[in-house]
C-alpha cells in the first residue's frame, strides 16, 4: 500500500490524499561466491513489472488532473534495483555454503 503523490504545473510534489495497493512480478539475476575462509561476496540485478501506473508519480487518479500526467500512459511502471554484499562468516561453516 502507497500514498498517492503526483507532479503539479509547477513540478511540485503533491498529495493526492488517496492511496493504492501495487503488486509486482519479480525478476532477480545474481551471483554469490567465497572469496576467502570467511569472505562471501554477491552482486544481483532486478527488476519489477508493476501491475500499477502509479508508483512514480507520472499519473493523478482523479479526472481534473488527468492533464498533468507525463511518461508512456499505455503502460505499467517497471522498477530496477541492483546491489552488492559482502559478508564475514563467524564460526564453523554452514552446511548450505559448500562452494
Amino acid at each position: 500500500n502507497h500514498d498517492n503523490y503526483f507532479f503539479s504545473s509547477s513540478g511540485v510534489y503533491t498529495n493526492e490524499n488517496t492511496s493504492s495497493w501495487a503488486y509486482g512480478i519479480p525478476i532477480v539475476l545474481g551471483y554469490k561466491t567465497r572469496l576467502m575462509d570467511h569472505f562471501i561476496i554477491a552482486a544481483e540485478v532486478g527488476a519489477r513489472y508493476t501491475f500499477s501506473d502509479e508508483i512514480d508519480g507520472s499519473v493523478p487518479d482523479s479526472e481534473e488532473r488527468q492533464s498533468l500526467s507525463f511518461g508512456n500512459i499505455n503502460s505499467k511502471d517497471w522498477y530496477v534495483f541492483s546491489g552488492f554484499t559482502l559478508t564475514y562468516t563467524f564460526g564453523r561453516q554452514p552446511c548450505y555454503c559448500n562452494f
